[in-house]
């Protein structure tokens, strides 16, 4: 999961260096995304 999101990054990576910006709305849905990721696995490491 954390690969695939990884290989995701480095390709919007590349795609924002063409257009030398990033969307407020794709940090707000990254950050989300992320959040969601931490919590799954801090609840699967705590039962």
């Amino acid at each position: 999961m954390f690969h695939y999101f990884d290989a995701v990054c480095s390709i919007k990576m590349h795609q924002n260096k063409a257009n030398s910006f990033i969307n407020v709305e794709e940090k707000w849905v990254i950050s989300l995304f992320l959040i969601d990721k931490i919590n799954m696995v801090w609840n699967m490491l705590s039962l």
